[in-house]
């Protein structure tokens, strides 16, 4: 039984340019543009003979894909375009290769693949990636940005684990370089000066990386500022480890995340490539007074940073939604938010399911874990490593942290519990933090350990 509006809009062959109007009910869209083939005396299925419906003609109208396009459609009277799916790919990914309005074109690719998974698939059947790739990292003109908001959608929807695995070499360190720039600009290209941040080049830079660890090696080539991996630093262009550095103390938030999760992004890449991680620790020290790798050695670090990252990515798009005042331009807004929204929740499951690999991991650790100097810590680790810090409960607002402070424990059980509390500097009833017991036990190694933890946790 229907019971929404009939919706009539006129459709165009794409080939021999016969126009018929036709009704569109509440069925599937897909279940409708079967029988416009039909009446058009044209095969349909779901591998060769896919259809689909164009708002027009041009290389960047949209693909129908819901009721609200039908009726703006019939409300401007716009005709639609039956084409096949693989012809509608082919057309989009040749506009690639001109020059002009590329950021448009390249919207056009987007609103293909955003479609439709078979579009995606497409796509990626045809070497598509690979021509957004290079669209990127040998047009200085490119927009990079806008390549990646396409690229992102290809890899969330296209099935591309194959072909990612088969084409490593396919990203290189010009296409990594084209990224690290757009999300670490140079000083005369502020960064606050952006109408956008560019979540996308960041969240594809951190895919890639975590998908495919051998790309670290390009990555790192592009921060050094060469264009094949064992060149030389600065042998091609600008150096850019500088300005990645330089915004882990930045003021800006997304910069601050951004160099934080690259970083980590490649250290946890590069875990099995040892020349690699002496290269990186070269730069990164060269660059700084510390050792500013160690605190990339963690796979988990980049759980935070790509969280804030996503859920900044939100706020921004749902700001720019509710200013629009134009219906298009609120309908582009609203699509962008809803995609990016899928990639933070879709992100925030894997970083999930990796914390919760690494829990079990901790829980099956604790049985192994012995300490002979302190009965009381050894006891107490397995309900904090399996339910939490806050689990064991102290009086006075004393905990095990305040403890081994004042007990002169062991430096390597002081550090042991450290990294475990969530409160380094928590005072209890008497005033007094764990480094004010330390000091009062005279024990120079602990307050050394403990002074190091409050760093790291600031």
């Amino acid at each position: 039984m229907v019971s929404g509006p009939l919706v009539t809009c006129t459709v165009c062959h794409h080939v021999t340019g016969h126009e018929e109007d036709f009704v569109f009910d509440d069925r599937p869209l897909q279940s409708t543009v079967k029988t416009i083939c039909k009446e058009f005396k044209l095969q349909y299925d779901d591998e060769d003979n896919f259809h689909v419906l164009v708002a027009g003609t041009g290389l960047t109208d949209p693909v129908i894909t819901s009721r609200a396009q039908l009726l703006e459609a019939e409300k401007t009277r716009t005709t639609l375009t039956l084409t096949l799916g693989s012809k509608l790919v082919e057309q989009r990914l040749a506009g690639l290769q001109e020059d002009e309005n590329l950021q448009q074109r390249l919207w056009g690719l987007f609103e293909t693949v955003r479609s439709d998974v078979w579009l995606a698939e497409e796509v990626v059947q045809i070497d598509g990636i690979k021509q957004v790739v290079q669209t990127v990292a040998n047009n200085e003109k490119a927009p990079t940005e806008t390549a990646m908001v396409c690229l992102n959608e290809i890899f969330r929807t296209g099935n591309c684990t194959d072909w990612l695995k088969d084409n490593t070499e396919g990203f290189g360190p010009a296409f990594f370089r084209k990224l690290l720039v757009t999300i670490f600009p140079h000083s005369n290209q502020a960064a606050d000066s952006r109408k956008e941040q560019p979540y996308a080049s960041l969240n594809a830079l951190l895919f890639l990386l975590q998908r495919l660890p051998a790309c670290s090696r390009a990555a790192h080539a592009a921060a050094i500022g060469a264009m094949r991996w064992g060149e030389g630093k600065g042998t091609a262009c600008e150096a850019l480890y500088p300005s990645i550095v330089d915004s882990l103390d930045g003021d800006e938030d997304f910069q601050r995340s951004a160099a934080e999760a690259v970083l980590s992004a490649m250290s946890a890449a590069a875990v099995e490539d040892r020349e690699l991680r002496i290269f990186m620790r070269r730069e990164l020290l060269s660059e700084t007074e510390g050792d500013i790798m160690s605190r990339f050695e963690t796979p988990g670090q980049v759980v935070e940073p790509l969280l804030t990252a996503s859920m900044a990515a939100c706020v921004d798009l749902a700001v720019a939604h509710s200013r629009a005042t134009e219906q298009s331009k609120a309908l582009d807004k609203l699509r962008k938010l809803e995609g990016k929204i899928q990639h933070m929740h879709e992100d925030r499951e894997k970083m999930r399911a990796e914390m919760r690999k690494q829990h079990t991991l901790m829980c099956k650790l604790v049985p192994f874990i012995k300490i002979d100097s302190d009965p009381v810590v050894e006891q107490s680790l397995d309900g904090i490593i399996r339910f939490g810090w806050d689990s064991l409960h102290w009086k006075r607002g004393y905990t095990m942290m305040h403890y081994v402070a004042e007990s002169g424990a062991d430096a390597d059980v002081v550090e042991l519990v450290g990294l475990l509390c969530n409160d380094i500097d928590k005072r209890d009833e008497s005033g007094m933090r764990p480094i004010d017991y330390a000091r009062a036990s005279e024990s120079e190694e602990n307050v050394k350990v403990i002074e190091e933890l409050r760093g790291k946790k600031k």
